[in-house]
């Protein structure tokens, strides 16, 4: 059997091995990344993405709870824009202190300060 290079993306290149495969015309027995490139700990990855995830969710829930602060207050303050503007710079850098006291939002301490 004669030895082919294969270069695709990862899922590209399953289909098209996958295909080979099931017509019998090449045999995968095994594959060496080009020098340079590192062999991926694919289980790292996979945690640290699952991290990622996860602090994105939190920064999501953390962004709607301060849009829905910010809702509530440009409903009740639309006349004062300058109020709005304030209380908006304000609210929009509280995110980390309100993720690392989620106490604050239970006790509603944003809803209180402004």
């Amino acid at each position: 059997m004669e030895k082919i290079e294969l270069v695709a993306t990862m899922r590209e290149s399953k289909k098209v091995i996958d295909f080979l495969q099931c017509k019998g015309m090449v045999e995968l027995t095994s594959h060496e990344l080009p020098d340079g490139m590192l062999n991926p700990d694919t289980d790292y990855n996979i945690s640290q993405l699952e991290k990622f995830i996860q602090t994105a969710k939190k920064a999501k829930e953390m962004n709607d709870y301060i849009s829905e602060v910010l809702k509530d207050l440009k409903f009740k303050n639309a006349a004062q824009p300058e109020f709005l503007q304030a209380a908006e710079e304000v609210l929009s850098t509280l995110g980390p202190v309100i993720e690392a006291h989620p106490e604050y939002r239970e006790n509603a301490v944003l809803e209180r300060l402004v």
